[in-house]
């Protein structure tokens, strides 16, 4: 990858964002004119836990595909910084939105949750991977007001022993065996997360002390739930045993993510399709020389509409096609997947993948006499000096019919 070649691609506009050691612009890609968001993180200076968080990040974002789930176009490293660009989601977080209005109505939080589930489950069951910060912070509203996902830098993958012994999350949305870690944790984790949220998201406050790392005292919290007023009065029925199965404090009884999708409160007609389960290893990412190996999802049936709208942009379709079925990281790749999240339904409907037209005309090629007359005679004879022949080009050559 060039790096030069690709940041000179973008034009940084203001800042939408800062941390301790990164700040997120709005831009714009210069070619496609596609909106972004540009996350510029001083690499260098992180401690080396939080490096590999960032290596890890990237490298799962560019393995996701999931309408719940930002996109990640590309990314590069130029003067000890580290630059990511972003799907720009400019309409505020889930937490925004809950303090806008102190508490969604069921029927409101039902549908986000929905789309949280839906994400939830593409990460667990088909790409084998763990959030393990969960929050409403970490959930942005969509322009058609649906849910994304983002901020991948605690998550990890789901191996063979499915265990994890290092203690991550936010205080007040951590699971109690991730707190006190004796014998390590699971994907459940994630679970007691998302009831953390579900309940935030009605009662427009969290139902635990935000600093609270305590184990005991965390379970006391969840289990005196039950004479909560606030969770009697306001929760139905329905969500109440939800947010109960959710908040069990032993994971072993925790509710599963089937259990969930099939309750009775999120009323889930449809079970997201459960295709083939490709893990995505996490352990060989540590280094940012690690990264170039890192490769994208494959599509072995891009969008065809996507593609041939990078024609006018000066991208040759072809090419285009071969790398995102090779899984390349490139600035074509990166521009289909801007394309495919600002072309409308409408638009990408069409699925025929559109040649373009030859506009050369063939030459009008002269064969000599003799060459003719040996054609015919089919016997061999000299030809003389003075006869005169016409150049054909090697690209012209194979459709001349063998003498």
């Amino acid at each position: 990858m060039h790096e030069d070649t690709t940041l000179s691609q973008y034009e940084i506009q203001c800042r939408v964002g800062t941390g301790a050691f990164s700040q997120v612009y709005r831009g714009v890609h210069l070619l496609t004119n596609s909106e972004v968001a540009i996350k510029i993180i001083d690499f260098e200076k992180l401690e080396n836990d939080d490096k590999i968080g960032t290596i890890r990040e990237v490298a799962t974002l560019l393995q996701l595909d999931h309408p719940n789930i930002v996109s990640l176009f590309n990314y590069a490293f130029y003067n000890d910084k580290l630059y990511i660009f972003l799907e720009f989601i400019p309409h505020g977080t889930l937490l925004d939105k809950v303090n806008h209005l102190r508490g969604l109505s069921e029927d409101q939080a039902r549908r986000y949750f929905k789309d949280i589930i839906s994400a939830i489950f593409y990460l667990h069951h088909v790409r084998g991977i763990v959030h393990r910060d969960l929050k409403l912070q970490n959930m942005i509203l969509t322009s058609d007001d649906h849910i994304k996902l983002i901020d991948f830098g605690f998550c990890n993958s789901m191996m063979k022993s499915n265990i994890f012994h290092t203690f991550v999350g936010t205080p007040g949305f951590t699971a109690p065996e991730v707190i006190q870690n004796t014998n390590g944790y699971s994907e459940s984790c994630d679970i007691f997360s998302l009831g953390i949220c579900l309940f935030s998201m009605v009662a427009g406050k969290r139902p635990f002390d935000l600093q609270n790392k305590d184990k005991k005292r965390l379970i006391d919290q969840i289990e005196s739930l039950e004479t909560n007023p606030q969770f009697i009065n306001v929760f139905s029925k329905d969500l109440q045993f939800l947010l109960k199965g959710m908040l069990n404090p032993d994971p072993s009884q925790r509710m599963t993510l089937d259990q969930i999708m099939t309750s009775d409160w999120l009323q889930s007609d449809t079970r997201p399709v459960l295709s083939l389960k490709t893990m995505i290893d996490l352990r060989r990412f540590t280094t940012k020389e690690s990264l170039q190996i890192a490769s994208r999802k494959s599509l072995l049936k891009p969008n065809y509409s996507a593609v041939n709208a990078l024609r006018k942009f000066g991208y040759a379709p072809e090419k285009v096609i071969t790398e995102l079925r090779r899984g390349r990281v490139t600035d074509g790749t990166a521009a289909y997947l801007m394309m495919m999240c600002t072309m409308s339904t409408e638009e990408l409907d069409d699925t025929s993948f559109q040649k373009p037209k030859k506009t050369t005309t063939t030459p009008s090629i002269t064969i000599p006499t003799s060459i003719c007359s040996r054609k015919q005679q089919r016997t061999p004879h000299k030809i003389k000096n003075d006869t005169k022949f016409t150049r054909i080009p090697k690209s012209y050559r194979s459709r001349l019919t063998p003498i």
